[in-house]
């Protein structure tokens, strides 16, 4: 019997990833993802590719009481609605924003694969070629690294949550960071091994 492994994706801002949930993290290691902790960041390393993970966001008709990863991922307005795209279970929950990217989940037997679009209206391209919505798709802002490509913004230091993927989409990478420019939150995902990379919603929601 596999062990069920929990990965929750939050949409909105009440699941943050905090320092007491670092700490757990490292005690709670396990054969699908590993943690790297320094003084300005913490970064996970997941393997989309095990057998047994799930992942959710808090629009999903069913999810565990309880996660080992979690995470705020798309902007959201003072009155909590959403900015930008969000897709849970194949299904539309906030409709696209053409100058923001997304992370892409998708699940297949072999177990789920990641993929950046640079441009939310990509997603409708994404529906038509695959039948489908992707399994969740969950908004940002930019596209900070591609193709190994550091993209360049303005010198703006601020708590940061970011997104890699490398291995084809296989491996995931997450980083909370604080006092860091999109460019250095770029530079510690590509060490990392991050192909390319994208910034979430940061700020006070990291």
């Amino acid at each position: 019997m596999i062990k069920k492994k929990f990965f929750l994706f939050s949409i909105q801002v009440f699941f943050l990833f905090s320092c007491r949930t670092t700490q757990n993290l490292q005690k709670q290691k396990s054969d699908f993802y590993s943690v790297t902790r320094e003084k300005s960041y913490t970064l996970v390393r997941i393997d989309l590719s095990a057998p047994g993970l799930l992942i959710f966001t808090n629009f999903s008709s069913s999810k565990p009481k309880k996660a080992q990863i979690l995470i705020n991922t798309t902007p959201f307005l003072k009155k909590g609605e959403l900015t930008g795209l969000a897709v849970t279970e194949k299904k539309l929950i906030s409709p696209p924003l053409s100058d923001y990217c997304t992370l892409c989940l998708f699940k297949d037997s072999a177990g789920w694969k990641g993929e950046i679009i640079d441009s939310q209206d990509e997603i409708e391209k994404i529906r038509q070629e695959k039948g489908d919505y992707p399994e969740i798709a969950a908004g940002g802002f930019w596209t900070i690294l591609r193709d190994g490509e550091i993209f360049q913004f303005k010198d703006y230091k601020n708590y940061r949550i970011g997104a890699g993927l490398s291995d084809g989409g296989k491996c995931l990478y997450l980083l909370c960071a604080k006092n860091k420019n999109y460019m250095e939150c770029a530079e510690i995902l590509k060490e990392s091994g991050a192909e390319s990379a994208m910034q979430f919603d940061g700020g006070r929601s990291a």
